[in-house]
């Protein structure tokens, strides 16, 4: 996974991001030396938020034994 800066990721294309992305390689896009961006695929995004929920839910499954 290499980092680009905002300009090189301008000089590259959107499509040339995406289809990296789409390719299961995450684009991390900086600016002034620091992260402020990731291009990533719509799978990864959604697993994300699969993963988001489940811990939100066992979270609040927690939190009910505990104060039971």
């Amino acid at each position: 996974m290499t980092t680009m800066t905002i300009t090189e990721a301008s000089r590259a294309g959107l499509s040339s991001l995406v289809a990296s992305a789409e390719a299961g390689n995450d684009v991390p896009l900086s600016r002034h030396g620091r992260v402020v961006a990731e291009v990533v695929s719509a799978e990864e995004i959604s697993s994300l938020r699969r993963d988001r929920d489940t811990l939100r839910d066992a979270a609040l499954v927690m939190a009910r034994f505990a104060t039971d």
